[in-house]
């Protein structure tokens, strides 16, 4: 998994950083490849189908612990 995290900053977001179109994040999307596009969805749907989940389930756990711990 933190592969494909590599894999989408490298090849995706680090390459933005000097493109002179992009003057915000909201711009990145339009100049998004056919490659670019499926390294995000691949990792999209590798985080989302198990660790995603886990990390929500995780952290309103903890959220609802340290809820009761303060009232």
């Amino acid at each position: 998994m933190y592969r494909h995290f590599d894999t989408a900053y490298t090849k995706v977001f680090a390459r933005s950083e000097n493109d002179g179109r992009i003057k915000s994040d909201g711009d990145i999307p339009r100049f998004l490849t056919q490659e670019d596009e499926k390294i995000l969805e691949e990792t999209f749907d590798l985080f989302y189908k198990k660790p995603g989940v886990l990390l929500c389930e995780r952290a309103y756990e903890f959220y609802c612990i340290s809820l009761k711990k303060t009232l």
